[in-house]
């Protein structure tokens, strides 16, 4: 297991004082507990046989993401690694109206049916829906920020990679130009010290926080089930990199408290003795002691606050399962703006009467769009202009 569990960490910790803003325990309880009861309607519809695969490891990592959303909710975008990556962005209505629909794999008004289950994404939230390959989403960020600093912007972008991807080159793509550039990126790796059965002794011999300052990427290893500590820790580093310090790369140490997936059983790779230190971790035990310990509930405050939200998710998951299926007449929609990059079209300006070699033909079209269109900009191995022209 990966987490490192620090001296404070148990089920009801004796604390004398509260340390934070009570709302904001209060919040993210709600937001935990409503995470909590998605994830379990959700198992009833794989049992039912309505979602076809479901991933359950988002359980336990609520703690790491609503830190992230309460360090700055509403700046830039959120780019997730995986379908429903953990908690993140996931308050109130939007979520509780719109998560089951998109489990439901594309039920209106969500997804129309191009995605597979559980790509969630949200306008208001500004979470943007992840491909199918995990690692592929890890360039994402930077390859948003980058024409959006061109541009003038400098709001941040967040990518949730998870532990095993790490291991993939795109992760070290990403941070080599995140590093390079100096965009403010941040990295959020949530370290369950698993990738799906493997666990992170045989996958790696790293740490992921010591690889990112190789790419001049600023990196912090936090305790993810611990919110406060990561409060405090994480809300200066991301307002210093939202006001322009560069990139930051957290390891957040978490616990997996089910199986990987709808696909997985965890009992097959693990002990009943490591589940249970698992379990003395749960973060949703941890900050509910916290906020009874300080009498900001009471039990049954608890329970009513547990009840209500089950029941607006249950509702919610309701209508969503009588929702409309996909029209399949509607599949080819919305799969390209329709808006052109360029205000005026022109015709293509032939370059010689003779044949000319197909990389003569290449360069031609790339220059011939990029004074066409600015906003252009290219990535790759050795693309720079050999004799000396500025390279976009």
């Amino acid at each position: 297991m990966s987490r490192k569990p620090s001296s404070s960490s148990s089920t009801v910790p004796r604390v004398v004082a509260v340390e934070l803003n009570p709302a904001i325990y209060l919040d993210l309880l709600h937001k935990m507990l409503t995470v909590d009861a998605i994830e379990e309607r959700l198992k009833v519809f794989v049992r039912a046989g309505k979602v076809s695969f479901s991933r359950f490891d988002p359980r336990a990592r609520e703690a790491t993401d609503r830190d992230v959303a309460a360090s700055g909710p509403g700046q830039g975008l959120v780019l997730p690694l995986l379908p429903r990556e953990g908690a993140h962005g996931r308050p109130g209505d939007v979520t509780e109206g719109h998560l089951p629909a998109h489990a439901l794999e594309g039920r209106r008004p969500c997804g129309g049916g191009r995605n597979m289950s559980e790509h969630f994404s949200s306008r208001p939230l500004r979470v943007v829906s992840p491909p199918r390959a995990p690692e592929r989403n890890i360039s994402r960020p930077r390859g948003w920020r980058k024409p959006s600093r061109r541009a003038g912007g400098m709001r941040s972008s967040t990518s949730l990679p998870a532990r095993a991807p790490t291991s993939e080159g795109e992760f070290f793509e990403a941070l080599n130009y995140a590093g390079r550039d100096q965009l403010p990126v941040l990295f959020l790796v949530q370290n369950n010290g698993y990738a799906i059965s493997v666990p992170q002794s045989v996958q790696t011999g790293s740490e992921i926080h010591t690889i990112a300052k190789g790419f001049k990427v600023r990196s912090v290893e936090v305790d993810g089930t611990q919110f406060t500590e990561m409060y405090k820790t994480l809300k200066p580093l991301v307002e210093s990199m939202r006001a322009g310090s560069g990139p930051l790369l957290v390891e957040a140490h978490v616990v997996r408290m089910d199986s990987h997936s709808s696909s997985d059983d965890q009992a097959k790779y693990r002990t009943g003795e490591e589940l249970e230190e698992v379990r003395r971790h749960d973060p949703i035990a941890h900050t509910s002691g916290r906020v009874l310990s300080w009498g900001l509930l009471d039990e049954a405050d608890l329970r009513a606050m547990r009840a209500e939200i089950k029941t607006a998710v249950n509702a919610a998951a309701d209508e969503a399962d009588a929702g409309e299926d996909p029209n399949p007449e509607t599949a080819a929609l919305h799969i390209f703006s329709g808006v052109s990059p360029v205000d005026v079209e022109r015709e293509p300006k032939p370059i010689s009467e003779a044949p000319i070699t197909m990389i003569d033909a290449l360069n031609h079209a790339l220059r011939e769009e990029m004074e066409l269109n600015p906003k252009i900009v290219m990535w790759g191995e050795d693309i720079a202009d050999p004799k000396g022209a500025s390279s976009a």
